[in-house]
């Protein structure tokens, strides 16, 4: 091989090495941008439904997407039915419908019946903190028992509202997550109930 095909191979290898690298810079730099912006409207809309056809625990983990300090409430929706698509409960059933929640950012619960929080009642009848074997701090949210009856397709809609105030829009809570999980624990309806 002659000396000018080596510097031909030398130059194509350096260009071709330059070429690769600028497509990874520009592939990377929209990458790192979007990191940091973020856009968010104020309701979150996900209907969820549980369905119970049996006496049994069910436990539901809220996925929101990323809930930023805003003057604005969220909702999210899920519904409890004694029915699906191939089947109803064979017995009465009443069940208990609680929310557990971390204590790590200052947000406030709310737990509404129906569709709508307008014109509704909240229907919390305990909010507590408490403490676990591990010493760690979760918040309760309890409801009365409701009930459902065999001989027909029932579903029960909620709405729970959250709300994470404006005025915590500090970096102290920026890398901070909070758990909510719905739990739903039913029983068989006895005749002495």
């Amino acid at each position: 091989m002659s000396i000018f095909n080596k510097k031909k191979i030398i130059e194509f290898n350096k260009i071709t090495i330059l070429l690769v690298v600028l497509i990874l810079l520009l592939c990377l730099i929209p990458l790192t941008f979007s990191r940091f912006e973020t856009e968010k409207e104020g309701d979150i809309i996900i209907p969820h439904a549980i369905y119970l056809l049996e006496d049994t625990v069910i436990s539901e983990t809220v996925s929101l997407p990323e809930i930023i300090p805003s003057n604005n409430q969220y909702l999210y929706y899920f519904t409890i039915s004694n029915f699906n698509e191939e089947r109803r409960t064979e017995t009465n059933l009443k069940y208990d419908l609680s929310i557990r929640t971390t204590t790590n950012i200052p947000i406030t619960y709310d737990l509404f019946k129906g569709t709508t929080v307008n014109n509704n009642t909240s229907i919390v009848t305990s909010n507590q903190v408490i403490t676990d074997d591990d010493g760690t701090f979760f918040r309760i949210i309890e409801t009365n028992t409701e009930y459902f009856n065999y001989s027909e397709n029932q579903t029960n809609s909620y709405v729970l509202l959250i709300t994470f105030p404006a005025g915590y829009n500090d970096s102290d809570y920026q890398d901070l997550f909070e758990m909510i999980e719905i739990n739903i624990k039913s029983h068989q309806v006895l005749s002495t109930d």
